[in-house]
């Protein structure tokens, strides 16, 4: 819009935008469900039915596609505690502490890793 159109205020998707979404196949919804509103603040979209964006797409090939996954409808995650008597799975960390059995330095990093101490010259050890 700033090269061919009139932009709106900073961040707002206006009738022009939403026309141009339209004219490429994908309908604009500030909740991503059709009947949504097509202008607005935070705005999302879904591909119009038989529409040009999903005709290009079909025509695609396979090889050039990126997995898509939908998190519409799947469960919210929950920041609640567990209730009783339910157990879960032990997670995997993704960093671990190391330190230095010398100067007691410390770093974080991957499983797994080959950490020397720069002062001391000995191999940090894991700390679990």
């Amino acid at each position: 819009q700033f090269h061919c159109g009139k932009p709106s205020r900073m961040t707002y998707h206006n009738k022009e935008w939403a026309n141009k979404m339209l004219e490429v196949g994908l309908t604009p919804s500030h909740n991503g469900q059709p009947g949504g509103k097509m202008t607005g603040q935070s705005m999302s979209d879904y591909p119009t039915p038989n529409g040009i964006f999903l005709d290009a797409l079909n025509k695609m090939p396979d090889a050039y596609k990126l997995p898509f996954i939908s998190i519409e409808g799947q469960p919210k995650r929950s920041t609640a505690s567990q209730p009783s008597g339910t157990t879960t799975s032990p997670t995997k960390k993704n960093k671990i502490k190391y330190s230095c059995p010398s100067c007691q330095i410390n770093a974080w990093g991957k499983p797994d890793l080959n950490i020397v101490c720069g002062n001391c010259q000995i191999q940090l050890v894991s700390i679990s």
